[in-house]
């Protein structure tokens, strides 16, 4: 597997990802996003019905076609108007990784070359990608490679609307992840490989955290779907109701899943007793069960603190990890994942605004996006429903945010004050000025201001200072760092940041207190500097082109702005003696 090539497929498919459409209009994004990185002239996605004998599989019969038309007779299904449920084993191997060569004429070689990949979720088959390049030059290996991959991702996606449907059902409430964060990516692989087994499950992550969605997912997504997912808190468990509470939830819940919500909540006698009921098969309990394994529900657990790898929780009694700690998984807080919060924002405004027309002002989200939300998504959900009842009924302003939601505004930290001022302070480019002795050149790194840090570690290509910055910032810096030097534009930094351009701007101010072509400004203008002074015999016309300057006018006037001096008196000051 290319590694660049999965980072691609990730990156696009986050900046397609939509949390607040349904499944067709997502996969049409995502094909739109995939079809215009490969250069392909069609592409249809087809999604088969869940196959889950509810009334949910008919929401799940899609069909896409983006790009032009492409023959049904080149796809793995049937030609038909209802596409069937089917497993892996059905299709024959041929079929799953076709592609159709043509004749020795070449557009109708280009026209024939159909390249089908099936969209899998371990061994059922969701539905397919057919696709179709642009041009007869191209690479059939990596063209492929990249399908594969991207039928992958889709997979997730699918399968997380197929578990919301069955929740609804179930519930009466959605409970679909939302994000497309790495982390929330590898919650989704380990769903995959849990709900492909009857193991028992902990769940661990902190207040707030998406616990119950996960364990909706395993379930919803095994073989058990069809059967019931019955919750019980251990908070409502006592030493006189356990008995019969637990008998009358397993019964409830016979051939499908138990949730035992905060297990680690439970008292040590109670713990004990408990994982005499669940008998996993570990081997602590007198007793053959084997004969009732089909109908013995299986256990999914979570609590608030993490088993450590190769220990158990301290919070649970030896005798009940032992028949829980199978499989775990950690649900990382917000604070760990910052890129799921814009998503979770607008899923939950979508769920909550009063009016179709609400919105909320680029500035509040950047102010939404950018707190750390100790109590997770439970404390999104609270916050935003709260802003947009509350709120003025047309845009949420910060005025809004200040007055209904005031824990979310930043407090001044100490040393962080001067973080985000402006990164174009006169006394601090003065770099002609004074006496300039050696001495004076070698206490100029420890005078820096916090931007000459910034801008100097961007030309080292170290971004291992940017982690407390917007992860959309962060992107547009990392970019910025290896472009700065060629024609750059707003509206091209914010397409690598995933966002708009209008909020990148605003984060580029609200967080480094300078505005996009400042920092550009800066940036090449360090740059030529360092030109200046290493190499002596360059000319200078030749560091403002290499520095991304297109005209030697503007150069020298942004240069004496900047640096308080022309290039060629700053390199007779600074320049090394040949």
């Amino acid at each position: 597997m290319s590694t660049q090539l999965y980072q691609d497929i990730m990156a696009l498919t986050a900046r397609a990802y939509q949390p607040c459409v349904g499944l067709d209009e997502q996969l049409g994004g995502f094909l739109k996003a995939a079809m215009k990185y490969v250069h392909a002239g069609a592409g249809r996605i087809k999604v088969c019905s869940s196959g889950s004998g509810t009334a949910a599989s008919e929401g799940f019969e899609v069909y896409l076609e983006e790009y032009g038309d492409i023959p049904p007779k080149d796809t793995i299904f049937e030609d038909s108007p209802h596409l069937e449920a089917k497993t892996i084993s059905q299709v024959s191997l041929s079929q799953r990784e076709k592609v159709v060569q043509g004749n020795t004429q070449s557009t109708d070689r280009l026209a024939s070359k159909v390249v089908t990949t099936p969209i899998l979720y371990h061994q059922e088959l969701l539905g397919e990608i057919v696709s179709k390049p642009a041009s007869e030059d191209f690479d059939v290996t990596n063209y492929q490679a990249f399908q594969e991959l991207f039928a992958r991702e889709l997979a997730f996606f699918i399968k997380r609307h197929h578990v919301n449907s069955l929740a609804r059902l179930s519930f009466g409430k959605p409970m679909m992840l939302i994000g497309a964060s790495n982390w929330l990516r590898r919650v989704d692989h380990f769903i995959e490989r849990a709900s492909a087994v009857d193991l028992p499950v902990i769940i661990s992550g902190s207040f707030g955290t998406e616990k119950a969605q996960v364990a909706c997912a395993i379930h919803f997504s095994s073989g058990r779907r069809t059967q019931p997912l019955v919750e019980i808190s251990a908070h409502s468990l006592t030493e006189e109701n356990f008995h019969q509470r637990i008998m009358e939830t397993i019964e409830n819940a016979k051939g499908g899943s138990v949730f035992l919500n905060e297990a680690d909540q439970m008292t040590p006698g109670l713990q004990n007793k408990l994982a005499a009921y669940i008998q996993s098969g570990v081997g602590q309990w007198l007793g053959n069960t084997s004969s009732q394994a089909s109908q013995t529900p299986r256990w999914i657990a979570s609590i608030t603190e993490e088993v450590s790898s190769g220990k158990r929780s301290r919070g649970l009694t030896q005798s009940l990890a032992a028949e829980l700690d199978f499989l775990k998984v950690r649900i990382a807080p917000l604070a760990e994942r910052p890129q799921d919060v814009g998503p979770l924002i607008g899923y939950a405004f979508e769920k909550y605004k009063i009016q179709k027309s609400q919105r909320i002002h680029v500035a509040a989200m950047a102010l939404l996006e950018g707190y750390s939300w100790p109590e997770n998504v439970y404390e999104v959900e609270r916050v935003i429903a709260r802003l947009a009842t509350l709120g003025n009924p047309v845009e949420i302003s910060i005025e809004d945010v200040v007055q209904y939601a005031p824990q979310l505004i930043p407090q001044e930290e100490p040393g962080r004050q001067n973080a985000k001022v402006s990164m174009v302070d006169d006394e601090d480019l003065e770099l002609c000025a004074g006496s300039g002795d050696q001495e004076e050149t070698d206490t100029q790194e420890e005078d820096l201001s916090p931007a000459q840090h910034l801008i100097r570690r961007l030309l080292q290509n170290d971004f291992t200072h940017l982690n407390g910055y917007h992860l959309g910032l962060q992107r547009a810096l990392r970019y910025l760092a290896k472009h700065f030097h060629e024609e750059l534009s707003l509206s091209d930094l914010s397409e690598q940041a995933f966002m708009s351009a209008s909020h990148l701007s605003h984060l580029f101010k609200a967080e480094l207190g300078e505005s996009f072509k400042g920092l550009l400004n800066l940036l090449r203008i360090e740059k030529a500097q360092q030109m200046l002074t290493d190499e002596n015999a360059m000319r200078i016309t030749d560091v403002a082109f290499e520095s991304g300057f297109g005209d030697l006018s503007h150069f020298t006037k942004t240069f004496k702005k900047i640096a308080g001096c022309n290039p060629k008196d700053y390199r007779l000051k600074y320049g090394e003696t040949v």
